[in-house]
């Protein structure tokens, strides 16, 4: 389906002021909330930050691909047809548009990221998700670790901390990812999570090939995938 020509009307309650640009504020604390990991990360295990630094920047490339593809018909990707169905009804059943906080079918699964932390914890796993939704994400996750394990040759306390990173960092934007989605969600009140959601309202627009990041736009810059709409109900 595509929406790419139809007119919208903004959920005004969630655009930010600034129209979209990140909080001056927001940039040095993200960058600085990576470095802090990282370098606690580096500290367990007696090694250089850069090395975890440099592996969140893998693994919002390898985020960075699976969510292109969900958006694209490529044949030749493993999982492309069953992720691309999973991921149409995510837009354009569960939260379209015209919906962005849900429709009916999407309350409970609303109610139990509000108040179900354990949810919240195992909601990426295929357990409570997909595997073939997120198949490819797990699947160049196993080649980074090859590449890890064989080419780059890790010590094994630093393959084992870069998967806890990739966890946490993965539980931190899985439930940023959702929580957009709830309205009057305890984040809103703060103008730099009113930019990523507004950004993210914007990726469910037309045909949603644009805006793929959750919460790090560096990707959507240098891919030219930036799309912030003129709402023409102004």
């Amino acid at each position: 389906m595509d929406f790419e020509n139809e007119s919208f009307t903004t959920i005004n309650s969630m655009k930010p002021h600034n129209d979209g640009k990140i909080h001056n504020m927001f940039i040095p604390t993200y960058f600085g909330g990576i470095f802090c990991l990282s370098w606690l990360a580096g500290k367990i295990v007696n090694t250089t930050p850069l090395v975890f630094i440099g592996l969140y920047f893998v693994y919002l490339f390898i985020l960075h691909i699976w969510h292109y593809q969900a958006h694209h018909d490529i044949w030749w990707v493993p999982f492309n047809k069953a992720c691309r169905k999973y991921h149409t009804e995510h837009h354009w059943k569960t939260f379209p548009p015209d919906k962005f906080y849900g429709n009916k079918k999407a309350e409970d699964l609303k109610k139990r990221y509000e108040n179900d932390y354990w949810y919240l914890l195992t909601s990426s796993l295929p357990a409570q998700s997909s595997l073939e939704h997120e198949g490819l994400i797990y699947l160049l996750f196993v080649v980074l670790l090859l590449i890890e394990t064989y080419v780059i040759k890790f010590k094994t306390s630093i393959i084992v901390m870069g998967i806890i990173e990739a966890i946490v960092f993965g539980t931190i934007g899985n439930y940023l990812h959702m929580s957009y989605h709830i309205e009057n969600h305890w984040l809103g009140k703060y103008h730099w999570y009113q930019v990523l959601r507004w950004n993210h309202y914007c990726h469910h627009l037309g045909t949603a090939k644009h805006n793929y990041a959750i919460a790090f736009f560096m990707l959507d810059e240098l891919f030219n995938t930036t799309y912030v709409p003129v709402d023409k109900s102004d």
